[in-house]
């Protein structure tokens, strides 16, 4: 009996591995003031094990900065990819960050190999319709951070 007892508590101890419908709660149109102008990030739900995104910042009637991401199930880790610039410019290669860390509502994503800026990707929900996204790292050899105060669009 008490065997049975101390192996069901170790298990309700047991962390389930993050699944990419763990993030779920990011889907939606995102837009904040920044830069200037306004930057957009939109998420698709989950499904197949992935999300995908794309992202842009329009200040002065101009596109100045485009980003495509997806979150991917990759060698039993989920990794944010994240290529930044027009499609029609040049070949791109996606920058990997690991999911490092996740709660209900939050998770960090970590550059996958040694980089400048950003260093660290976190996403937080701050209610049904707003969701910070902060990242850090440096950039010329100084600490560096941009924080996003997203609302959700309707």
């Amino acid at each position: 009996m008490l065997t049975a007892l101390v192996a069901t508590v170790a298990m309700s101890h047991v962390q389930s591995s993050p699944k990419v419908e763990d993030l779920a709660w990011m889907t939606g149109n995102w837009t904040c003031e920044i830069w200037g102008g306004t930057f957009e990030e939109s998420w698709s739900r989950p499904g197949g094990g992935s999300m995908q995104a794309h992202g842009r910042h329009i200040a002065g009637g101009k596109t100045g900065m485009m980003e495509f991401l997806s979150i991917e199930s990759v060698d039993g880790k989920i990794a944010m990819f994240i290529s930044v610039g027009a499609l029609s410019t040049g070949a791109k290669t996606p920058v990997r960050f690991d999911l490092t860390k996740i709660e209900k509502g939050a998770a960090t994503f970590e550059r996958a190999k040694d980089g400048d800026f950003p260093k660290t990707i976190s996403y937080t929900l701050k209610g049904a319709d707003a969701m910070d996204c902060v990242l850090t790292g440096t950039q010329g050899g100084k600490e560096q951070r941009a924080d996003f105060h997203f609302v959700r669009q309707k």
